[in-house]
């Protein structure tokens, strides 16, 4: 993870890998309550249903009021309108905010860290790829070479089941 408390990160967390990122804008939280100062974080969160899976609302509201929490983004699977008959993942609202993506770990040099079922991986890589090759204007030969960079240098985690 970076160095710097202010160093923007952009999280994926899948169903029960929602619960590492919590705790991560805990310690974000515990630290700004301290008066150090941390940077932006997005968190992309994936379940089935809003209604019964987005655990812990309040702290996410409270995160945003806070400041530590910049944008939540939810994908969930089963619920209307889209469904029947798409599913809707974090893949797919990754594509839809490519700012999210390109502004914080493009221009301003983020983390990235995704925790839940592998089965996702290949599709969220091919959406951060998509960000920076598109909206980042690196084009597709470039933006593999970028995740490529960012997996290498440590600034890709992943944990997957």
């Amino acid at each position: 993870f970076p160095k710097e408390d202010t160093t923007p990160m952009v999280m994926v967390g899948l169903g029960t890998g929602i619960a590492p990122i919590r705790s991560f804008l805990q310690d974000k939280l515990y630290k700004k309550q301290k008066g150090i100062a941390t940077g932006p974080m997005v968190v992309f969160y994936g379940c089935r249903r809003e209604q019964e899976e987005l655990f812990y609302k309040d702290e996410w509201a409270m995160f945003k009021k806070e400041g530590v929490l910049t944008e939540l983004v939810g994908a969930f699977q089963y619920d209307k309108p889209h469904y029947p008959p798409k599913m809707v993942f974090v893949s797919d609202k990754m594509a839809e905010l490519p700012e999210l993506i390109t502004s914080n770990l493009l221009q301003k040099g983020g983390y990235f860290y995704m925790c839940g079922p592998a089965v996702a991986t290949p599709s969220v890589q091919k959406a951060l790829k998509a960000a920076v090759a598109t909206q980042g204007k690196l084009g597709e030969a470039e933006a593999e070479k970028w995740l490529a960079e960012l997996l290498h240098s440590g600034r890709y985690s992943e944990e997957s089941y």
